[in-house]
């Protein structure tokens, strides 16, 4: 006598699977989940595409220096290399009070502050007691990895329009 323990099991997913509701029912438990993992990884296939709708304030306090004997204002510079940078990112140049409260109600991603002496920091470079230039950049704590991606992304433009404004101080 033959073992049928294959046939058997054959027979039996054949009667198991033959009516149409189980086959609908069989589709949908294989095709959810391959279209939860479409949306997915869609969702994080290139998070620098749309880098305009991440929202970020921009507070300039800078009150302007004289640098070589011409009064110049290097925040201001750091603004308009914001606004004319080719990255546009979602810039929303406000005041210390709007940016704050922006950040509390979850508006912005970042905030990004220009202080007062800005520019007279950058001008004590020509003298004999040097200063940091500091700009603050307060985050909003990132509730995930994106989110991380989109500041360090943001944070480098800041940096690159801070270092051309430094370019065309120095023309």
């Amino acid at each position: 006598m033959a073992f049928k323990g294959a046939h058997f099991a054959y027979m039996s997913a054949k009667n198991t699977f033959s009516p149409l509701p189980m086959k609908i029912a069989l589709a949908g438990v294989l095709l959810i989940p391959v279209i939860f993992a479409g949306f997915y990884l869609s969702a994080f296939l290139d998070p620098y595409a749309h880098l305009e709708n991440i929202p970020v304030a921009v507070v300039n306090e800078d009150k302007g220096a004289t640098i070589n004997g011409e009064q110049r204002n290097i925040g201001g510079d750091v603004v308009q290399n914001l606004k004319d940078s080719e990255e546009k990112l979602g810039w929303s140049f406000v005041t210390a009070e709007e940016a704050e409260e922006g950040m509390e109600r979850g508006l912005y991603y970042m905030s990004c502050t220009i202080p007062e002496d800005f520019s007279q920091q950058i001008a004590s470079a020509d003298t004999n007691d040097p200063e940091h230039a500091n700009i603050t950049i307060t985050y909003n704590r990132p509730e995930n990895e994106v989110r991380s991606i989109y500041s360090a992304q943001t944070q480098k433009s800041i940096l690159d329009c801070v270092v051309d404004a430094l370019d065309r101080q120095k023309t």
